[in-house]
């Protein structure tokens, strides 16, 4: 059973979906601006932004493979 998320992520869930982007598709030297980018269109501060991103992540929204590395 998936665990539920909270509504922070809902929103940034949603938002990313819409973007059709994932966190770890960011270059690190554009993710301060990303994440400043995805509070103002989510209309939340970024460190909720950045804690929602966190539960994503660890919740395994985020886990993709690959199909070059697949085995």
């Amino acid at each position: 059973m998936d665990e539920p998320l909270t509504p922070d992520e809902e929103v940034v869930l949603h938002e990313l979906l819409r973007l059709d982007t994932e966190p770890h598709q960011i270059p690190p030297a554009l993710y301060e601006g990303f994440v400043k980018r995805l509070a103002r269109s989510c209309r939340m501060p970024a460190v909720r932004v950045l804690a929602a991103l966190q539960g994503l992540n660890d919740k395994g929204k985020f886990d993709t493979v690959d199909p070059e590395t697949e085995i």
